[in-house]
């Protein structure tokens, strides 16, 4: 006769106190997680009950799943170096020419006159809030210099209908490390925003980060 094992000996003890996620291993988290088919089977359980413990960091989970899974936010990395040697035909998905994503009469200043004009490589991109029902555009361009690095310029600006960007929009420049290296808000009467110039080696990432009321959506980089 087989002795059948309790029931009480199956049970995995789980721990109940769930130690607080700094902001950086927050971030970490929710771009590891945000792509993944089975997020909860992707760290270990105290990882995971913290991040959820926190509403913040529960809704940036969320938004980021939400805005991967919809398709308004690209899980790859996107290469710009790649891009100007011709080895892609665009960044990534969602990513198109400014002519198709700005109107005739706004295109020629998505990026400013003269520079989008010079710029070696330009892009732009839809970004859809689905919690506030808003869709606003990110503008890109970048040239090569002499030193290989590369010259960015990023501006956000509202959707076709909206002459202004909403008030509450922050648009930030965080680094590998997750360091915020520049970072704005909107005004209520803004018709753009834009970071300053910035420069960047090959190899190097970055990210492009906007946030809507509760909603964060980054759009990742390799120079």
């Amino acid at each position: 006769m087989i002795d059948h094992c309790p029931i009480d000996d199956l049970k995995a003890v789980v721990s109940t106190n769930l130690a607080e996620l700094s902001t950086v291993q927050a971030e970490n988290l929710v771009n590891r997680l945000a792509g993944e088919t089975f997020p909860r089977l992707a760290v270990p359980f105290t990882q995971w009950g913290a991040l959820l413990a926190n509403p913040m960091q529960r809704q940036a989970l969320y938004g980021r799943r939400l805005a991967v899974l919809s398709g308004s936010e690209n899980a790859a990395t996107q290469s710009l170096s790649n891009y100007l040697q011709g080895m892609c035909d665009e960044i990534a998905t969602g990513w198109q020419s400014i002519e198709t994503v700005f109107s005739l009469e706004t295109q020629r200043l998505a990026l400013g006159l003269r520079q989008s004009e010079q710029a070696e490589g330009k892009q732009a991109k839809r970004i859809q809030f689905l919690q506030e029902n808003q869709t606003l555009r990110l503008a890109l361009a970048w040239n090569l210099e002499l030193d290989r690095r590369l010259a960015i310029r990023a501006r956000l600006y509202p959707t076709e209908n909206e002459v202004y960007l909403p008030s509450d929009v922050t648009f930030s420049l965080i680094s590998a490390e997750n360091t915020v290296l520049q970072s704005i808000q909107s005004t209520e009467a803004n018709n753009y925003v834009q970071l300053k110039q910035f420069r960047c080696s090959p190899g190097y990432s970055f990210s492009l980060q906007i946030q809507l009321g509760t909603q964060i959506i980054t759009e990742t980089f390799t120079a």
